[in-house]
């Protein structure tokens, strides 16, 4: 019986300490209009971003497009190609039958800038990029609403 306390007992503890030690948050954003939605989640430590991911989901007729064919055709991948090429970035589409999703995932973790070009490498060195508070507020004034836990 001791044995099984002392058992209990430390894993209340080891559960309590990793608790503590850690700043971490994770927060959702979403934005819904007319023509798509777009969910951003957000997770920091100690104010800094760790990964960023975004999912647009966009209903074909919304935009203008009869089928999943015609969206295949019209729909520019080619920065979406120059992310895939930075080891951290995570980006993949997918065509249903009435709409299309885009997810990117950023992993700061792995990511090194030098590894991008252009925009997305400026985006990428810029220290507001990881800042949390930053981007939360950003977030926030382009009209996106924090999810309700």
């Amino acid at each position: 019986m001791v044995k099984k306390t002392g058992l209990i007992s430390l894993f209340i503890l080891c559960i309590i300490l990793a608790s503590c030690g850690s700043n971490q948050e994770t927060v959702t954003y979403y934005y819904d209009d007319d023509t798509h939605l777009e969910e951003i989640t957000i997770t920091a430590e100690d104010n800094e971003i760790i990964e960023h991911a975004t999912k647009v989901t966009i209903e074909y007729e919304d935009v203008g497009y009869e089928s999943k064919e015609k969206a295949q055709e019209s729909i520019d991948f080619s920065e979406s190609e120059d992310m895939k090429s930075v080891d951290g970035i995570d980006v993949n589409q997918t065509f249903g039958d009435d709409k299309f999703v885009h997810n990117v995932t950023y992993d700061f973790s792995v990511i090194d800038p030098s590894e991008a070009s252009g925009e997305l490498r400026e985006f990428l060195e810029a220290e507001e990029s990881r800042d949390f508070e930053i981007q939360a507020q950003e977030l926030e004034d382009a009209g996106f609403e924090e999810a309700e836990e």
